[in-house]
């Protein structure tokens, strides 16, 4: 079954248009601003952005089948973490986009809500 638009298209902090299928984050604004992220670190960043301001358990990513395709554990998420964290710094640097809380998991601090263009699609 294909997904609707909007579950593939998210807004970031107001600013940042996230495609998970594409892998890319580019400016609402400047299209030149683009980062690029593996299909590991998009699927990572899908997995916080459908559950904004809320924990995202090791456990439960861990057993998400992106993860468990790519045989990730606790080692291997901190990494793909690591890989989008560098990706959204070059971008924005002043703004946290999500943390790692010790022994929990992560959590997406910014607004995150689909493109509003594609509800209508």
């Amino acid at each position: 079954m294909k997904r609707a638009l909007s579950d593939e298209l998210f807004v970031l902090n107001g600013r940042w248009l996230f495609d998970s299928t594409s892998h890319y984050i580019v400016s609402l604004t400047d299209s030149r601003c683009v980062a690029s992220l593996s299909p590991t670190g998009a699927q990572f960043l899908s997995s916080l952005v459908r559950s904004p301001q809320t924990i995202v358990h090791y456990g439960r990513m861990v057993e998400e089948p992106w993860a468990l395709e790519a045989r990730l554990d606790h080692n291997g998420l901190e990494q793909i973490a690591d890989e989008v964290r560098q990706a959204i710094v070059k971008l924005d640097p002043s703004q946290t986009y999500f943390k790692t809380l010790p022994r929990l998991g992560y959590v997406l601090v910014v607004d995150a809500r689909p493109h509003e263009r594609n509800r209508t699609e």
